[in-house]
Parts: structure tokens; sequence; C-alpha cells
């Protein structure tokens, strides 16, 4: 899991900036993303402001609907990379969200055969090194 640590951050931005440096990609807890609007308690409209925060800083969240619990995990995602335009792609169902997803798909299957080549060639050559091994 690739959690957040988010001590001292105090702007949008620089949470922005961490998760950017973690691959666009990153858990954390409502409590810190409460602390940065300044409030005590995570009441609807907190969370809303919340929302629209991240969003206008380019960040994704899920669940869609921020929970008015501090210790629940939220999901945060950079809205421009691949990931967070795959995950826009479930939560915001569109032609060009479904082309996203058939891509990333199809490039999934491209690495997977390539692991599974590799992996057969793997055996051949600890095969072969096994046959020489005894006839040596």
């Amino acid at each position: 899991m690739t959690h957040l640590r988010l001590d001292g951050v105090e702007t949008y931005a620089q949470l922005r900036a961490i998760v950017a440096d973690r691959g666009g990609y990153g858990v954390t807890e409502m409590v810190h993303l409460r602390d940065l609007t300044g409030k005590q308690r995570l009441k609807r409209l907190v969370c809303e402001k919340i929302a629209d925060s991240l969003y206008k800083h380019g960040i994704g969240h899920v669940p869609a609907d921020l929970p008015r619990y501090q210790d629940a995990e939220v999901r945060l995602y950079l809205r421009e990379t691949l990931i967070g335009g795959m995950i826009d792609a479930v939560l915001f169902p569109d032609e060009e969200g479904d082309e996203v997803l058939i891509h990333a798909a199809a490039a999934e299957k491209a690495a997977w055969d390539a692991r599974e080549r590799l992996r057969k060639i793997k055996e051949i050559v600890d095969a072969d090194g096994e046959a020489r091994a005894e006839r040596g």
C-alpha cells in the first residue's frame, strides 16, 4: 500500500506534490484532509469543501463521497496520470473512459504475455543448465 506521509502538510499544493512523488497515487486518512481545512469535525460541508479543493488541485479521491469518520482511509490520485485516467474511467463512465480501459487492458495483456515468455525462457535455461550439470 502506498501510504502518504502528510505530517506538516499545510496546503493542497503540498499534498499534490506528495501524491505526485508517490507516482500519482496514495492512501491517507480523513483526519489529514480535515486538518487542511482547519476544522475540527468532518461535517458534510467540510467534506464537500475538501472534495472541491482536491478537484481544484487535480486530485481525485475514492470513495467518491468522502467519509465523515476521521480514521477512514481515502485513496488519492492525480487525475491526469495513467492510473488517474483509469480510476476516472470507472467512476465516471463515458466513451473516452471506455477507450482508456480498453487500451490499459491491452497493454496489461502485452505485459502479461512478455512475463509468460520470460518465465518459459527461464524454464528452458534452467532445464538446460541442469542437463549440462548431469553430463558434466
